[in-house]
């Protein structure tokens, strides 16, 4: 104890608020619970610094991950692109950490980031893993550190087609009526074919969200607004949905509860494709739902507010199977006429 007399540690700051005092490590640092003076009092002034001084230096990679999460474009992420991020941060660190962010400026750390993200087993984990690297950089750039990210020149592994493709209406029958089809996936996959939600966005729906013309509902990843009508096939799908009094959300799992995650239901509707013979994955039901919506005579533009889609994507869909649908219906239809003719000697 001092007895009262005033001990002398640098950088202790102290602040006074309505007649208490109260003692911090640091400027801005963590505060000091313990009586001033005491023994605990100067160990945790100790152990406060001990842990500062074991940071990351400020201009290394490591630091910069520090300076990212705590930053308020980090904070306003969605919950899943945080979480992307977060798993990729610790492969990041460990090919990574104790470099300069400086260096990523020399334009041969391409060669490095290329081979580092060649060494991952798997395309799309390696594409996850060089994204978090690049918003990373980003991030860097945006804060004049570097001067532009050079994991921007390197190229995905993974390569997908444009837009997903959509279920007929027959493959859509059989998943649902297959006896390897689960009560709680053909609900799921109907809500998705009826609605265009994704996984994510279907696991949190809740019955708040229903309007008598439409669901509206911010799409969890992006924060996009997904409004799709309430048209009779979706609102006949509501009206079949198990609905137990203290569950909020629509979809519910086999005992009855939220779904857990998205992966959980995500995993439960594509196996339930698969078990069916589809080759086809739960992403699929969204560019179904805007089958379904075109078919029914809805624009371009209101098939991209009903999924938060851009306006390319949506004529992607329309270009490839509902437009190649017609042509190819009208070609038959041409056909059968001509032979109908030539029969009958016209």
């Amino acid at each position: 104890m001092t007895n009262g007399r005033k001990i002398a540690l640098k950088g202790l700051a102290v602040s006074r608020a309505k007649g208490r005092t109260y003692y911090y490590a640091w400027r801005g640092g963590p505060r000091l619970t313990a009586p001033y003076g005491s023994a605990e009092f100067l160990k945790q002034f100790a152990d406060a610094h001990a842990a500062r001084k074991a940071l990351p230096e400020a201009d290394t990679i490591a630091g910069l991950i520090l300076a990212f999460r705590a930053s308020r474009e980090f904070k306003a992420l969605a919950k899943a692109t945080k979480k992307d991020h977060e798993r990729a941060f610790p492969h990041i660190l460990r090919e990574f950490g104790g470099a300069p962010v400086a260096a990523f400026d020399d334009p041969r750390i391409r060669r490095d980031i290329r081979k580092w993200h060649d060494g991952f087993d798997l395309d799309r984990q390696a594409d996850k893993m060089l994204g978090s690297l690049s918003r990373l950089l980003s991030f860097a750039e945006a804060d004049g550190l570097i001067a532009r990210n050079p994991a921007l020149a390197i190229n995905n592994r993974y390569h997908r087609a444009p837009a997903p493709a959509p279920l007929t209406e027959a493959a859509l029958e059989t998943v649902l009526t297959a006896a390897t089809t689960p009560p709680e996936a053909a609900y799921a996959i109907l809500l998705c074919a009826r609605s265009g939600f994704s996984r994510t966005d279907a696991a949190s729906v809740t019955w708040a969200h229903v309007k008598h013309d439409r669901i509206d509902k911010r799409r969890d990843k992006s924060k996009i607004r997904a409004t799709p009508p309430m048209t009779p096939e979706l609102r006949q799908c509501l009206d079949d949905m198990p609905r137990p009094d203290d569950v909020l959300t629509i979809l519910t799992n086999a005992d009855g509860r939220p779904w857990p995650s998205a992966d959980a239901l995500g995993k439960i509707v594509n196996k339930a494709l698969h078990d069916a013979g589809l080759d086809h994955t739960m992403h699929d039901l969204r560019a179904t739902y805007a089958c379904f919506l075109m078919r029914k005579g809805a624009t371009d533009e209101e098939v991209a507010d009903a999924l938060g889609w851009s306006i390319d994507t949506v004529r992607f869909i329309r270009r490839h199977y509902v437009d190649d649908e017609a042509i190819f219906a009208g070609r038959i239809a041409k056909f059968a006429a001509t032979a109908s003719a030539k029969k009958n000697g016209n």
